[in-house]
């Protein structure tokens, strides 16, 4: 399969997974708006696919609302093999993308490193 049908599949699917979360996991015990599928990557054969969330949280929650994710795979497949046309439905495997606060952090540090090396302002002691 050539990188750019495999990269418009990975796109087709990212947003089909959005939309499944939205239909599937809206009930009252899981937040919603606290999850973000940030990236879709498939193998070249489309069995399988790894899905990356971005969970909003402290550690705690954000392994209570993978587990329900992984808990809920199954349905999520079957509205993918329900409303796409692929010659297989991937095996999806949900796992924590933490590269948010991985930015986060170094985005905190060139601040306070911009801080450091800042001169002093004008009414203050040097």
């Amino acid at each position: 399969m050539s990188v750019s049908r495999l990269t418009r599949v990975d796109a087709l699917l990212k947003r089909a997974i959005a939309e499944a979360l939205f239909h599937i996991m809206n009930d009252g015990d899981f937040d919603l708006s606290a999850v973000t599928v940030t990236k879709v990557s498939s193998s070249p054969n489309l069995r399988h696919a790894t899905v990356f969330v971005s969970i909003r949280g402290n550690d705690k929650e954000r392994e209570t609302m993978l587990r329900q994710l992984k808990a809920h795979r199954i349905q999520i497949q079957s509205v993918l093999n329900k409303d796409l046309v692929l010659k297989y439905t991937p095996v999806l495997r949900f796992v924590s993308d933490d590269s948010t606060e991985k930015g986060d952090k170094i985005l905190n540090i060139l601040i306070n490193m911009e801080h450091q090396d800042s001169p002093p302002s004008h009414g203050e002691p040097q």
